[in-house]
């Protein structure tokens, strides 16, 4: 029992002691643990205020790099000012040249100006540009009443230079349209010869074709003639002249002259005025030929008496893309007209359709008389961009004689309406006086007539 009793006593005893050892090394790890968590702690406290002091550093370092920036930057600013002071800032106000006298114009802010030859040549209106004062100072500045009195200047003297380049180049085109005749022929010999004889007038000059034609073959004559398509063929060969004024020129001279005869007051129109004549596909000239007998006839009256009014022509175009019919028709104008009035014959080489501003230029003062012998009817141009060109370049006075074949008895043909076209295009735009729309017959050719007057 008692052996027992010591047993459980030395167990005791050793629970006892290996609690004791136990709970001694549990407090010495907590103790352990403790001084770590302080240890720790104080390193963490010692970084943050390590990190504290270096980003105290690294803040003071950016404030003296802005100061240092701002130092730096106020002083180009300074710098910059004082390079600035050198210079002026001025507005190109004009470029250009004038009679090689300058290149551009120069404006201060006080409205004072300069004109300066300068090496540049891609200056810009109303770009800036910088110049040392001392160089700008010694420009001679002008104010801007001067300015504008001098660009006026400049602005007459050049629209004075381009006058006169426009009227000689005119003048070299009309001395080239005036020079554009029939010369060293059978044919214009024998004109000559009517004109020495005063006896030339277009019956004599249509005798002159009827002679050539009458010594043809009858298969000739009828192969010319049917080459002519009814005359709308662009003539190339002198046989075709011949036939075309054998077959057509009567025609043509029963239709105008009572186209003529239809204005009213006719020498009351033209007493004391300026002509001017455009004849477009004038062919040989038929057309003006006729106006000028049937003037010459209001002029002297049907007894050669003169009627004690006056007129001139101041000039007759003829406008026909066969060069050989336009050459023949400038001679036979110049003929009829050498007996009457000394005027400036210009022949344009050209379809109507080719027709420009230059070729239509006429005097507004000038009384205008178009004459559309069966021209108006064929359809290869646009006749109402013809019209606008007529419309933009006839202003005052206009006579519109306009004639050709009526290719239906009943209706209006197609070719016909281009007349109408051609009229109402006026109409409706200015006031136009109709004075005669016939579509009756002349013996045996169908005419269809539309004559009528407008003030452009």
């Amino acid at each position: 029992m008692t052996g027992i009793i010591i047993v459980a006593i030395v167990i005791i005893g050793i629970i006892y002691f290996v609690n004791q050892y136990n709970e001694g090394k549990r407090k010495i790890e907590e103790e352990k643990k403790r001084h770590d968590r302080i240890k720790f702690l104080a390193e963490q406290t010692k970084k943050q205020e390590e990190e504290k002091r270096l980003a105290l550093i690294q803040q003071i370092k950016l404030e003296e790099k802005k100061k240092l920036d701002e130092a730096n930057r106020l002083e180009k600013i300074r710098l910059q000012k004082i390079e600035d002071e050198k210079y002026e800032t001025f507005t190109i106000v004009v470029v250009g040249q004038s009679n090689g006298k300058y290149t551009c114009v120069l404006k201060r802010q006080n409205n004072t100006y300069a004109y300066v030859e300068r090496p540049e040549t891609a200056f810009q209106l109303n770009a800036s540009i910088k110049l040392l004062k001392d160089n700008a100072n010694n420009f001679p500045w002008i104010s801007e009443t001067q300015h504008n009195k001098k660009q006026k200047e400049v602005i007459e003297q050049k629209q004075k230079e381009e006058k006169i380049a426009r009227q000689n180049a005119l003048q070299s085109i009309e001395n080239q349209q005036r020079n554009f005749c029939e010369s060293n022929t059978n044919f214009s010999e024998n004109i000559q010869l009517l004109q020495n004889q005063n006896n030339i007038n277009f019956s004599n000059i249509r005798r002159l074709s009827v002679n050539y034609v009458n010594q043809l073959s009858k298969e000739t004559a009828d192969k010319l003639h049917s080459e002519l398509n009814s005359g709308v063929t662009i003539i190339e060969t002198e046989g075709h002249l011949h036939k075309y004024i054998h077959a057509y020129g009567n025609m043509h001279q029963a239709k105008l002259l009572q186209s003529f005869q239809a204005i009213p007051n006719f020498f009351e129109v033209i007493d004391g005025k300026e002509i001017e004549i455009i004849d477009y596909g004038c062919g040989q000239g038929i057309g003006s030929i006729v106006f000028f007998e049937f003037l010459s006839s209001v002029h002297w009256g049907e007894n050669m008496n003169h009627r004690g009014w006056q007129c001139s022509i101041d000039r007759v175009r003829l406008i026909e893309p066969s060069e050989l019919a336009l050459k023949r028709a400038s001679l036979n104008v110049k003929a009829i007209l050498s007996t009457i009035w000394d005027v400036n014959i210009l022949s344009i080489h050209k379809t109507i359709g080719q027709i420009d501003f230059q070729d239509l230029s006429t005097k507004a003062s000038a009384i205008k008389f178009h004459i559309f012998s069966n021209i108006l009817d064929v359809d290869d141009f646009n006749i109402e961009k013809f019209a606008q060109k007529i419309n933009e370049t006839q202003q005052g006075i206009n006579y519109f004689i306009c004639v050709s074949p009526k290719f239906w008895e009943d209706g209006v043909h197609p070719r016909n309406l281009r007349l109408d076209a051609f009229m109402k295009y006026f109409q409706q735009r200015h006031n136009v006086c109709v004075i005669s729309t016939r579509e009756s017959n002349i013996n045996s050719w169908k005419r269809y007539e539309r004559v009528f007057n407008v003030s452009l």
